[in-house]
């Protein structure tokens, strides 16, 4: 395993988080859905991989019930200098996730890939996971050429309900949903 195999990003999230979920190429085979968290972009190219990413989302809410409301501003503190880093994954096949609640720090974690959300607040945990819910309505109708022809996973597998990318079939055109071009405010773009 070389150096950067090993690399994990870690994203922290306090307060409400400023978000958009987009649909590019909508009914294309090369249909992609982004979905921006703070300085943080994740693109999906599947709805089983949007879906997968929301269900770890949903699962790591219930773990978060001692979450704290707010966080506390002084362990927020920026280093001077210091801006937060951006972020790009490629969410693809169903990235490895896992999610759980650290009691001693109090915060929640939530890994895709080799990304790691540190979630500190309640107020971070609502407003992503409401962005993850809008991407996976985008998404069924962003990737509806992929839905008709997605082969079946194994029942037992670890990604159950994850597939392959669909490759070669072009879909005719289709409606993307007003929430397509949404923003954390609930202002569409």
């Amino acid at each position: 395993m070389t150096e950067s195999d090993r690399r994990v990003s870690v994203v922290t999230l306090a307060g409400p988080q400023h978000t958009a979920v987009e649909a590019n190429r909508p009914g294309a085979a090369s249909a992609v859905v982004s979905v921006r968290i703070g300085a943080a972009t994740l693109y999906t190219y599947d709805p089983h991989t949007t879906r997968a990413l929301l269900h770890t989302w949903q699962l790591a809410a219930r773990k978060a019930r001692t979450l704290p409301i707010r966080s506390d501003s002084e362990t927020m503190m920026r280093v001077a200098g210091r801006s937060e880093p951006a972020v790009r994954l490629h969410a693809v096949e169903c990235p490895t996730v896992w999610s759980r609640f650290d009691v001693n720090r109090r915060q929640l974690q939530i890994c895709i890939g080799r990304l790691v959300f540190e979630v500190k607040d309640h107020d971070a945990l609502r407003t992503t996971l409401l962005a993850f819910r809008n991407a996976e309505q985008i998404a069924q109708v962003t990737f509806a050429a992929s839905n008709q022809e997605a082969p079946q996973s194994e029942p037992n597998s670890p990604n159950r309900g994850c597939t392959h990318r669909g490759t070669g079939a072009v879909a005719a055109a289709g409606r993307v949903p007003a929430a397509a071009r949404m923003t954390s405010d609930g202002r569409q773009r």
